[in-house]
């Protein structure tokens, strides 16, 4: 089975002639901050408590998708058809 190649991680190209489908992972790192050193508020389930005083923080977030990608002409839409995306760390 052909595999597209992309930027994003390889994936087995579809059944669907000429069609393929890729899987994007999407990392990143958010900072936090109030304003003027004010008390943050920020409840994560698991990371951090609306009770915990905190002026600044970081959180880990990925996101990872998959997408089909017609055949047809070049520049056609790719439909999402699978996401899943969360927190996965505090710094």
């Amino acid at each position: 089975m052909p595999l597209i190649r992309g930027k994003g991680n390889e994936s087995p190209r579809s059944e669907a002639p000429g069609g393929g489908e890729r899987s994007l992972p999407v990392r990143t790192r958010l900072s936090l901050a109030s304003p003027q050193g004010e008390p943050l508020k920020l409840g994560i389930l698991g990371y951090y408590s609306s009770s915990q005083a905190l002026t600044s923080t970081t959180v880990d977030y990925a996101d990872q998708f998959a997408v089909y990608i017609p055949a047809g002409p070049a520049g056609a839409a790719p439909i999402v058809i699978t996401d899943a995306s969360g927190i996965t760390g505090r710094g």
